[in-house]
């Protein structure tokens, strides 16, 4: 009797959150391409995404870990569906908690639609694949 009711009072709330749910509400952007532009010190990032119907915006995100959520990170909207994004490159170490300029080092990045739908609300959807950029500035 104990085991049913222990069994009967589990929940699902353990399970990983995941994006299924959702599955073919919203898309992942691909083909993310970062480079970085020493003449202009800074870095310009270009993606595709081929259904931006629900799209409202992109939103990116940069870290300084090749495993992304265990770095020093930040983030900014684009507030826009073009899918080329600027960023300066000291303002995205500074943003990182990096005060003083440093001669080299890489940066990673992704990128995530944000949906905007009768089923999703200013929904942020899954993340590129991670692509990263060398600045080298000796």
């Amino acid at each position: 009797m104990l085991v049913l009711a222990i069994t009967y009072g589990c929940s699902k709330d353990h399970s990983s959150p995941t994006f299924s749910k959702y599955e073919g509400l919203m898309k992942t952007p691909s083909s993310l391409i970062a480079t970085y532009v020493k003449s202009k010190d800074e870095f310009n990032l270009t993606w595709d995404l081929s259904d931006t119907n629900s799209v409202k915006m992109f939103y990116v995100a940069w870290s300084d870990s090749n495993v992304f959520d265990l770095g020093k990170k930040s983030d900014e909207f684009t507030n826009s569906l073009n899918k080329t994004y600027t960023l300066n490159a000291t303002k995205v170490l500074k943003t990182m908690g990096y005060t003083a300029p440093k001669d080299s080092f890489i940066v990673y990045f992704t990128v995530s639609a944000v949906y905007n739908n009768a089923q999703l609300n200013e929904f942020i959807g899954p993340r590129s694949v991670v692509d990263s950029a060398l600045v080298y500035k000796k």
